[in-house]
C-alpha cells in the first residue's frame, strides 16, 4: 500500500500538460508540492508589478513567444529567438514551470 501511495504521489508531482501550436511549443508543469493560492491572492500579485515575471522573444519566423507568472520568488529566463521560461504562480494560483520554444 505504501508503494502504491508513493507511486501515486510521484505521478501527481510530475503531472504536466503540453499544448502544441503551429510555430512554437508550449509546456506548463504544475508543481503540486507547492500549495496553491486563491484567485483573489493571484489578483493582488498581478496588481503589484514587482511580483510579476514576464519573458518574451521573437522567433526567426517573426512569431513572438512569451510566458508570465506571478509571486514573490518567481523567475524568468530568455534565450533569444529560441526559448522562454517562467516559474511562479499562474492565473489559477498554481505554482508552475512554464516553457515556450521556437520551432
Amino acid at each position: 500500500m505504501k508503494k502504491l501511495l508513493l507511486i501515486a504521489t510521484t505521478l501527481l508531482l510530475t503531472f504536466a500538460t503540453t499544448a502544441t501550436e503551429r510555430d512554437f511549443s508550449f509546456s506548463q508543469e504544475i508543481d503540486h508540492s507547492v500549495e496553491s493560492i486563491s484567485l483573489e491572492e493571484v489578483q493582488v500579485l498581478k496588481d503589484n508589478k514587482r511580483n510579476n515575471c514576464y519573458a518574451y522573444t521573437q522567433c526567426w519566423g517573426g512569431r513572438r513567444i512569451q510566458c508570465q507568472t506571478y509571486g514573490q520568488g518567481c523567475t524568468f529566463f530568455v534565450q533569444q529567438a529560441q526559448y522562454v521560461e517562467c516559474n511562479g504562480y499562474n492565473s489559477y494560483g498554481q505554482w508552475v514551470n512554464t516553457y515556450a520554444y521556437c520551432n
